[in-house]
This record gives C-alpha cells, structure tokens and sequence, in this order.
C-alpha cells in the first residue's frame, strides 16, 4: 500500500523518468528511485491535499504552530517544512514518542510533550500560538470537546480534522460544528470533506 501510494504521488522514477501506475512493469535491469518524501507519516500528505484543493496556506512562514495529536509527526514535519518558527506537539500514545524524538533532535524548533490533550492547559506552555492543528482519533464529540477547550485560551486559528466515525449524518455534524464556533467566537473560513471517513475545518477567531 505504500508503495502503491508513493507512486500515486509522482515519488518514484523508474530510469529517470516518473511513474504513476502502480501497475508498471519494472525490468530487474531498471533504475528504480524513490524520493525521500515517500517516508513522510500520511498527515504530512493529508496537509498537503488540503492546501491544494483549497489553493492557500493553512501553515504558513513564521506561524508559531501548536499540534495537538501529533501521532507519527505528519503535521509537525509539514509544519516545520514551511518555516514555521517552532512548533509544540501534544501526544498522548507512547508508541509515537520515538519518532517525535527523532524529529526534536533533528530540529531545535520543535519540541514535544506526552499529555492528555482534552486537559493540558496551554498556558503551562509560556508560548503563544498562531495556528493550531487537531488530528484525534477519536469520535467527533472528543474533537468538539478540544474546540472548547482551545476557544477558551483564544487562539486565533484552528485546523480541525474531524472523524465522522459511527455519525453518518455529516450535515448535521457540520451545523453542529457552526454551532459550537459561534459559542466559543470562532467562524468557519472553511470546511471540506476529501474522503469517507472524515472533514476538515478551518476556523478563525472572531475580532
């Protein structure tokens, strides 16, 4: 499947030139390249997409970046790739903090804290943020519950990536989600659906 993917993605050459079906047939005699970004965690990607179908920058350079959920550090090398000024990843499962490790020692702007993110209160953090990402795996109520929890310490924009999970009724998951912006003053800039299983919404505070 990765494979698959990488060459889905324009990543591979097979003597020198790319390859996008899967399906081609490679010669043991060929010269087969993958380009380094093939490794890059699926969040890295799933950025990537939402930046090209809305065709602006959810991260830009300079941001000072907060990614709540970090998991394997897709959002987080994004983030870095585009020159944000540091980043702060809140990860919760253990099994990810190898490689956020990896990421920490390669980069002094980024640093990374094992924490509950539904009670980790940001102002222990002594950092303001220009942006935060949220990328749980969890049902679309735990996502709401982090939306309340960042509308309370006033940052300014929000990337929500929101699993439909058993909830098949999008539409009123998506009012659901005005709602609950207009109650914690944020306005939906805004919000787009790439795949079955999940949306993505892009919040700003209210001035």
């Amino acid at each position: 499947m990765k494979a698959k993917r990488a060459i889905r993605r324009g990543l591979v050459r097979v003597n020198k030139k790319i390859v996008l079906d899967p399906s081609y047939d490679v010669k043991d005699s060929s010269l087969v390249e993958v380009d380094k970004l093939a490794d890059m965690p699926e969040g890295y990607w799933k950025l990537m997409e939402v930046e090209r179908v809305l065709k602006s920058c959810i991260v830009k350079e300079g941001d000072r970046v907060l990614d709540v959920g970090s998991s394997a550090g897709g959002f987080v090398h994004f983030s870095l790739m585009r020159g944000a000024e540091y980043v702060v990843g809140l990860e919760y499962s253990k099994k990810f903090s190898r490689q956020l490790k990896e990421i920490e020692d390669s980069y002094n702007t980024f640093s990374f804290i094992m924490a509950n993110a539904f009670y980790f209160p940001l102002k222990d953090l002594s950092k303001s943020f220009d942006i935060v990402l949220v990328d749980l795996t969890v049902e679309p109520e735990g996502t709401l519950k982090v939306l309340e929890y960042l509308g309370s310490e006033c940052v300014k924009n929000i990337f929500l990536s929101i699993k439909i999970g058993k909830r098949r009724d999008v539409d009123a998951l998506k009012r659901e989600i005005g709602e609950r912006c207009e109650r914690y003053g944020y306005s939906i800039v805004n919000i787009i659906k790439l795949e079955k299983s999940e949306f993505h919404a892009i919040l700003k505070r209210k001035m």
